[in-house]
């Protein structure tokens, strides 16, 4: 029997304020001191996840990929001396699995979600939150919040899943309210019984991004699209080729499945709005006044876009590729790099990338490449991130603080 070893997803991503690091735990909020790692408060409870009263009843395995894997509901965001996060998904149910129930259809919860707002300063105490009931406006009460949302100038903006469409919401920051709401399009249908595995697939979220008095977002399920910050007056859309947007056999081997990538943050920056959709093939490049496509290049099966630069764009997973951002043409790749896990830290001179026992380290002055290694020799650290000098960074298993020596 060949035995396959499966890599635990990277899906916290930690960040930093001040002098604290923060992230989102299945069970809460966690913030912790920078120095010392010592837990500054008692998380508030903001479960993720929400059980189904019926899941008890299902027989058989769940992918784990499928329960913990990050689809955007991980990340956090900061800001107006405030901390964002979205909670209350309900657990992802393969319908293998499902086939083996014996005590009848399986009623699953209604598919929300729960966006709230901590303050770090006064014990991650907790502001306001909208969903699962709470808000002014059905939209508000009943939607699927998708990932943490975007900050900016007092307002905060966010993808909505509601009545099998997609919305863009924008709310102000200091209470939750709504200040304009915008429907993106409808969501691509579920063809077959045997295509509804891919359903969790709709739900991933990508933080929008706000540049040039617009807000752009992707769906991770076919569309691009641009809206007025101010008013959320729709600008443009773009569609684009998608893995879920499409029908497949209710015979398809799981081999056979496209993969599933994590959702990324769109980058804005020589006027286009360049980003990597979780159920795409591409990285796409397009206009920010127009939406037209101004290139687009092959992922080559890579999973994260990072920022180098205002010029230069980090693609990273089974390898490390930097393109130029104005035209998508690459810059230099990484000839002996495989298996990165999570996502790269980028300084200003070098890219920290985690391999397998080791911390990869490509300068960005001449691309040489340095093998650092860490304490145990099958060690992933995952996602990291770069603050003052000490690597910070999460996985699966928790999070951990790297020092320079001179520390």
């Amino acid at each position: 029997v060949k035995r396959v070893q499966t890599v635990m997803p990277s899906h916290i991503h930690p960040i930093v304020v001040g002098s604290t690091v923060l992230y989102r735990c299945a069970e809460g909020l966690v913030a912790r001191d920078l120095l010392t790692g010592r837990r500054l408060w008692e998380p508030p409870s903001f479960d993720l996840y929400r059980t189904c009263p019926q899941r008890r009843h299902l027989g058989g395995s769940f992918p784990l990929a499928l329960i913990v894997d990050d689809h955007g509901h991980w990340t956090l965001t900061a800001g107006d001396g405030k901390v964002f996060a979205v909670g209350g998904f309900l657990l992802v149910e393969p319908p293998d699995a499902i086939k083996s129930t014996r005590r009848g259809p399986i009623v699953r919860g209604v598919e929300t979600s729960v966006l709230a707002a901590f303050s770090p300063a006064d014990q991650g105490r907790l502001l306001w939150q909208v969903g699962q009931g709470e808000g002014r406006t059905n939209l508000l009460r009943g939607g699927k919040f998708l990932s943490a949302p975007t900050y900016n100038a007092g307002r905060v903006y966010v993808v909505v899943d509601y009545r099998n469409a997609h919305y863009i919401v924008c709310l102000n920051s200091e209470n939750g309210r709504l200040v304009w709401e915008a429907r993106i399009g409808q969501m691509p249908a579920l063809a077959s019984r045997g295509n509804s595995y891919q359903g969790y697939q709709y739900s991933q979220g990508s933080p929008p991004a706000v540049a040039e008095g617009r807000v752009f977002i992707t769906t991770n399920a076919g569309i691009v699209a641009a809206f007025e910050a101010g008013t959320g007056q729709p600008l443009w859309a773009y569609q684009y080729d998608s893995n879920v947007n499409r029908r497949w056999s209710s015979k398809l081997r799981r081999s056979a499945r496209p993969p599933s990538y994590p959702p990324n943050p769109i980058v804005v920056t020589k006027g286009m709005a360049i980003c990597l959709p979780a159920d795409g093939k591409e990285v796409l490049a397009l206009r920010t006044d127009t939406g037209k496509l101004d290139w687009s290049i092959d992922r080559r099966g890579l999973r994260n876009l990072t920022v180098v630069d205002s010029s230069r764009l980090l693609l990273s997973g089974d390898g490390i590729v930097i393109v130029d951002a104005a035209t998508g043409k690459e810059v230099w790749t990484a000839k002996d790099v495989s298996g990165v896990h999570g996502r790269p830290a980028v300084t200003t001179d070098a890219i920290l990338a985690s391999g397998k026992g080791e911390i990869i380290r490509v300068s960005l002055k001449d691309f040489s490449v340095t093998r650092l290694p860490v304490k145990q020799p099958d060690a992933i650290l995952g996602n990291l991130i770069c603050v003052d000098g000490k690597l910070i960074a999460a996985n699966a298993a928790g999070v951990s603080a790297y020092f320079p020596k001179s520390q």
